[in-house]
């Protein structure tokens, strides 16, 4: 019996889209993950011509991606081809077999059993610091409060926390005030000038995450060393995964971010991420330095569609890179400062005129020496038109950004050659970083990172230097659901 196999990725909303197709019409399919074995790109190249994804096999045909499947149920031709698989013979192509091991790519997270530091005892009840944080925050009166013609944002009185664990735990209020005061020490919230301890008075006090609700790894502080940020980053993702995936429609792809925010597995996704704190990017060397900011750039751009909601209007987008950022070793970091700051080797964001990193500013340490223009198809900000997310590694950053750029120019929707018409017609992420592509013919730029009939046409281009550039119009829509969460609507609102 024959099957249909599926090259994809675990968050590929096309891949997801396809499946789901199969799935409607009651085919079984034969799932290679890139995301589990990313070694399987070799097989689907020399198989399909290419690395755009997914790509989709009826026995050891070739049919496509989803756009042509979805053409072949459009014109009734998908039942009759699933049917015939019944009667075909058992595909034996190697290529089109997982590996016989288990997967060893970035779908899994690194052993990371819950230590002493994760836990905090009150009485014989040990909680999760990550729960016992939002337990707070659900219990306690926390809003604006003013003292001597000056207001405190996000605060509550200390009076009343003590209050809330003497009752919770029921022990006496002098007890429940050294409880407090330990979980003041383990940061978990502070005075708001940051020079009292707890007290059972009228102080004002305030949670960890409301100290800069714009900074979205800050619900506690975190003390224990990061051995290895690489691997931090990563478990990161794989915790944040599934809830995406679970809360991902099948059938259009698009992604419900309030009930990934509602999700209980949400806090604990944002409490491995205070673990950035302790992250020194300056001891970083430029390969890990790079494939860490991109891991983090689009690790930071999810936790914010999930926590704040997508920007719907150019004004939300210019607070949305410029001020939604992370903890990364004691300094902050927006999506703006990880592009233009480090990757970019501190150069200028598009339409503006000064480097993102001013003079002085110690974050300069962490800028890299130089700029990689493949980076532009690595980074994702959630628009439609951005290139897919993929995890990066510190020791094979260098060939999976070319791997990454030969598959972005791969999208018609990002590079196009017209001989006839000696036009050239690129994404528009090159039009706004166009400086960092060099001043080399851009067809000259392109042609090592091109195959096939592009590569021809590109080769000519090159040659004669002949030929107009345009640029493609950007699709600044997202993978969310309409309505299901919107910058601006709730206390961490960008505008």
């Amino acid at each position: 019996m024959g099957r249909v196999t599926i090259f994809s990725l675990k968050d590929c909303s096309y891949c997801i889209r396809a499946k789901a197709l199969l799935k409607a019409k009651g085919g079984a399919f034969y799932d290679i993950s890139l995301t589990d074995y990313p070694e399987k790109r070799d097989d689907l190249l020399r198989l399909a011509g290419g690395l755009s994804l997914p790509q989709i096999f009826f026995d050891e045909t070739h049919i496509g991606g989803a756009s042509a499947l979805a053409a072949l149920e459009s014109e009734h031709k998908l039942d009759d081809l699933l049917k015939s698989l019944d009667t075909s013979p058992p595909v034996t192509n190697p290529a089109l077999q997982r590996p016989d091991y288990p997967p060893k790519g970035e779908g899994k997270a690194e052993d990371a059993p819950t230590s002493a530091d994760d836990v905090f005892c009150i009485g014989g009840d040990c909680h999760l610091k990550e729960t016992l944080g939002d337990d707070l925050r659900r219990n306690l009166d926390i809003r604006d409060r003013t003292y001597v013609f000056k207001t405190y944002k996000s605060c509550f009185l200390g009076s009343d926390l003590v209050d809330y664990i003497s009752k919770k735990y029921q022990i006496s209020r002098s007890k429940a005030l050294v409880i407090g005061e330990q979980l003041r020490t383990e940061s978990l919230f502070d005075h708001v000038t940051r020079d009292h301890k707890l007290e059972d008075s009228g102080n004002f006090y305030r949670l960890a995450g409301d100290w800069n609700p714009m900074v979205l790894n800050t619900n506690r502080g975190w003390t224990a060393t990061v051995e290895n940020p690489s691997v931090c980053v990563k478990n990161a993702k794989v915790v944040l995964a599934p809830l995406l995936a679970e809360h991902t429609d099948e059938k259009d792809g698009l992604v419900d971010y309030g009930k990934v925010f509602a999700d209980k597995r949400f806090l604990h996704f944002e409490d491995v991420t205070c673990e950035f704190q302790q992250v020194d990017l300056m001891r970083l060397n430029p390969r890990e330095r790079k494939a860490f900011a991109i891991n983090i750039y689009n690790l930071l751009a999810l936790h914010a569609f999930s926590r704040v909601g997508p920007p719907l209007t150019a004004t939300q987008r210019y607070g949305f890179f410029d001020r939604i950022s992370y903890d990364i070793g004691g300094y902050f970091y927006s999506l703006n400062d990880i592009e233009s700051g480090i990757l970019r080797a501190n150069n200028v964001v598009p339409y503006r005129f000064s480097p993102q990193f001013r003079l002085g500013d110690p974050r300069m340490a962490s800028s890299l020496p130089s700029v990689d223009f493949r980076i532009h198809a690595a980074l994702n900000c959630g628009a439609k038109s951005c290139p897919p997310i993929k995890q990066f590694t510190p020791e094979g950053v260098e060939e999976e950004l070319s791997v990454v750029f030969s598959a972005f120019l791969e999208d018609p929707g990002n590079l196009q050659a017209d001989l006839t018409k000696k036009t050239l017609c690129c994404s528009k992420i090159i039009s706004w970083y166009r400086a960092d592509f060099g001043k080399t013919d851009l067809a000259t730029t392109l042609l090592p990172f091109t195959r096939g009939e592009m590569h021809e046409k590109l080769e000519v281009f090159s040659r004669t230097r002949d030929y107009k550039v345009t640029y493609a119009a950007y699709d600044w829509t997202t993978n969310a659901k309409p309505n299901s969460r919107a910058a601006g609507n709730d206390s961490c609102a960008i505008s």
